[in-house]
């Protein structure tokens, strides 16, 4: 039996896919004998959530959407992580190994690493690529006007421990480090690998004026890369085309050419798929129900659907007293009350049929610190009178209508900001029920796309994280604090600071042995539990949907991309 929404979708479907697929789909158009082409020249096209700001090779401050589609096709590095964060060399020939040659730790702290390139390495236009080209990479990274415009400060948290690069010859990559950070064996820290940047293209510009580097063509219109696939067109707000690249460092990509489109609506998404008019669903261009639906749709094998579990929903809490409201936010048994306050099996009821995982925290529930993690960490489970008693405490009484009010009589009143409407509405819900009063405000496009308006809401605001490691153990430290500095371009969005926790931060990227790593990552998240800095609201399931002729997909990460192929 069908729910309304799903009643809904379903209407809809029928209409997109009666009005008949046109030729900008996945379909292979028929000739004029009415022969389909072969598939070894078909297109690929992928439907993403939404159409990238920037093409780079690292995080670029300010791009709303990351996007797996668009890092596969046009980012590349010294190293690439496949679908289980296992790093890779790509173009590198190997990952430095700890205590030899390759990976130096001195008696001072610091540290060196030696990466050898792959041999024959050339841009896309043709010119060489070599290690100087790493080298004039962090010459602009390090640059104080460049550097910040360009790569957001997630990004520079690794390159900015690296003191200096040198290329002893073009395939020698040697790098000094000002301290231990065990990342330094795959360079994968800042979300991608570090990558080169063409210093035939590039070097004259920035020198020139740094400060206009991110306007030049190269990072959208004229991006020339060493990627599996090289830009052909980019029509804004309708599609991006590429093909594939003869000269990148593991082969030729097996397809040879692929089509990105996007889509913010899950359901014309959908009926985009169904339709004919997109081979590949990815970056959250479907949600768990359209997933769902869809995997109906293909139950006789027309195509597959993965749910993986790859980020978190949570609350992200507002921490500066000149946004906050009410002001007692900054009040850690104000934020408690909130969590005793949320219903989470209410989002995994609702929005996920049951399946998915309530999140006590901002880690991933397959690691193997989380058992010794689960012993340790605050938890909250929904509890109304545990909300009222920690409310009291900070100054809050019931009304007559049993909504809690200040001292001065002014009724409690949060703004509830999310990204997706059903959300916001269940934990506004949740919080109703325990006698929080709230509204709630949808973000628009253009607000979701504005990282000041997301760094200065009042109160939270629903949004993801991913579930990584990496970003569990910095997700929270001040440098990563939002402000004009960075075109608020910082992940801690709300402004929260703890010196606790930034030191604990250090330490675990400078533990090189992974069990002690383990223990400082649990004494971090135990920290993020007890002091709220976001609420872990539960696990969302991610859709990731292909055409069964489609072969080589192995999730949501397509660090693969190259290996994929069309079956028959």
């Amino acid at each position: 039996m069908c729910t309304p929404l799903l009643h809904v979708i379903l209407v809809m479907l029928a209409l997109s896919i009666a009005c008949g697929p046109t030729q900008a789909g996945g379909n292979p158009p028929a000739s004029a004998g009415g022969a389909a082409i072969p598939t070894a020249t078909r297109s690929l096209t992928i439907i993403t959530k939404g159409e990238p700001a920037y093409i780079a090779p690292l995080n670029v401050a300010g791009s709303p959407f990351g996007s797996h589609a668009t890092d596969a096709l046009f980012a590349v590095g010294l190293v690439v992580d496949d679908q289980l964060n296992a790093p890779h060399p790509q173009l590198a020939e190997a990952l430095p190994a700890l205590n030899t040659d390759t990976w130096q730790l001195f008696p001072d702290g610091t540290m060196e690493t030696t990466y050898h390139l792959r041999p024959n390495l050339t841009w896309q236009d043709g010119a060489p690529l070599s290690a100087d080209d790493f080298v004039f990479a962090l010459a602009v990274h390090h640059d104080p006007t460049a550097g910040a415009q360009i790569w957001d400060p997630s990004a520079a948290l690794l390159t900015n421990e690296i003191s200096s690069v040198a290329a002893p010859d073009d395939r020698t990559l040697v790098i000094q480090w000002t301290k231990p950070d065990y990342l330094a064996g795959e360079l994968v820290g800042t979300g991608k690998s570090f990558g080169p940047l063409p210093r035939h293209i590039l070097e004259r510009p920035f020198r020139e004026d740094p400060g206009r580097l991110l306007e030049h063509p190269y990072w959208t219109t004229q991006f020339v890369g060493a990627s599996p696939y090289k830009l052909v067109r980019w029509e804004p707000g309708a599609f991006i085309e590429t093909s594939a690249f003869d000269g990148y460092a593991l082969g030729r990509p097996r397809i040879d050419r692929v089509k990105l489109i996007w889509n913010a609506d899950a359901n014309a998404a959908l009926a985009t798929v169904l339709g004919g008019n997109a081979d590949l669903a990815a970056d959250d261009a479907l949600r768990f129900e359209q997933g769902a639906l869809l995997k109906q749709r293909w139950a006789a094998g027309e195509g597959q659907v993965l749910f993986n579990i790859t980020q978190l929903r949570y609350a992200q809490l507002q921490f500066r007293p000149e946004y906050a409201n009410p002001k007692a936010m900054g009040d850690a048994r104000f934020r408690q009350a909130l969590a005793f306050a949320t219903d989470k099996q209410g989002f995994v009821d609702n929005l996920l049929g049951g399946q998915g995982i309530v999140a006590d925290t901002m880690a991933s529930r397959d690691r193997d610190y989380y058992p010794a993690l689960d012993q340790v960490i605050a938890k909250y489970p929904f509890d109304p009178r545990r909300t009222e008693q920690l409310l009291t405490q900070v100054g809050y009484s019931r009304g007559a209508d049993g909504a809690y009010v200040a001292g001065d009589g002014q009724p409690l009143d949060i703004e509830i900001r999310g990204e997706q409407e059903n959300e916001t509405i269940i934990l506004a819900d949740s919080w109703k029920r325990a006698g929080i009063g709230n509204h709630v405000a949808v973000l628009t496009t253009q607000q979701a796309s504005d990282n000041e308006y997301r760094s200065t809401m009042p109160a939270l605001t629903v949004t993801k994280n991913m579930v990584e490691d990496s970003t569990v153990a910095k997700k929270f430290t001040t440098a990563l604090v939002a402000s004009p500095d960075n075109r608020w371009g910082g992940t801690n969005r709300g402004g929260y600071s703890n010196p606790a926790y930034d030191r604990l931060s250090e330490l675990y990227y400078a533990a090189l042995d992974h069990a002690e790593r383990n223990r400082i990552v649990v004494a971090l998240v135990k920290i993020q539990t007890e002091d709220l800095p976001g609420l872990p609201l539960y696990y969302d399931l991610s859709a990731t949907a292909h055409i069964s002729a489609l072969q080589g997909p192995l999730g949501n990460i397509f660090w693969n991309v190259d290996q994929w192929e069309w079956r028959g």
